[in-house]
């Protein structure tokens, strides 16, 4: 693993505008909310991004692309947080899955000192990844 330092707002729009364009380009309409942040963390953006790559292939594949994807931005004292809900799309393919993508984010994160978190309802999906704040930020 190799941590490094990076401005949060900067890491983040850069790793979730390149998907959140493509989304686009697909057809699906996603609202974007970023609440601004001058924090700092520290992580692997190697392994950060594999988690961003699988929750939008997550998205595209079994998001419905009539209805909103609403992915935002946020932060407390000690981490940033990156939520995604979408509604399920039930007339498509059936999601067939093993889960084995939500496990690697969830290893993934914890290797990093974060969290992935996922939920279903019967008609919506929300992940939530939190990134800690770099401890020596925090202390400013």
């Amino acid at each position: 693993m190799q941590k490094e330092t990076y401005l949060a707002s900067i890491l983040l729009e850069q790793l979730l505008g390149e998907h959140i364009i493509y989304l686009r380009q697909k057809g699906y309409q996603v609202n974007t909310l970023y609440m601004k942040t001058d924090s700092l963390v520290e992580t692997d953006i190697a392994l950060l991004k594999r988690v961003f790559d699988n929750v939008f292939a997550n998205l595209e594949k079994y998001a419905d692309v009539s209805r909103e994807i609403a992915v935002s931005v946020e932060e407390d004292k000690q981490k940033v947080i990156v939520k995604t809900v979408n509604y399920i799309d039930r007339l498509g393919k059936k999601a067939e899955t093993t889960k084995i993508g939500v496990k690697t984010c969830e290893k993934i994160m914890q290797l990093i000192g974060g969290t992935f978190v996922s939920s279903y309802s019967e008609d919506s999906y929300r992940t939530v990844i939190q990134i800690p704040i770099s401890e020596s930020a925090q202390s400013q």
